[in-house]
Formats: C-alpha cells, sequence, structure tokens
C-alpha cells in the first residue's frame, strides 16, 4: 500500500468529485449533516448508556 500525503488524498478526492459531476455540500447542508451526526451519537449514547468516556 503506497503512503500519501494529505494534499495527494485530497487532490485525488477533488479528481474523483469532478469525473462523477458531484460537488461538496453548500454550508447548510454541511451543518445539517453534522447536526444528524450529532443525533444519532446522542440516541447511540443513550440506547448504551454511556454517561462519559473512560
Amino acid at each position: 500500500m503506497a503512503d500519501y500525503t494529505f494534499r495527494e488524498v485530497q487532490q485525488q478526492f477533488d479528481a474523483w468529485l469532478q469525473e462523477v459531476g458531484k460537488g461538496y455540500w453548500n454550508s447548510c447542508e454541511m451543518l445539517a449533516r453534522l447536526v444528524e451526526v450529532g443525533e444519532i451519537s446522542r440516541l447511540f449514547q443513550q440506547a448504551l448508556d454511556i454517561n462519559k468516556l473512560g
């Protein structure tokens, strides 16, 4: 497996995004995704009764 720098991976990902015709999310979409991830995390913590790390 080759070692890549962050910049190289980012360039490859940017090229792939252009190839498939999709783009990055706009700021409102990114915020919505982060909120969704936070809600899922909260539900997992409740389901597993995780009160604190460690």
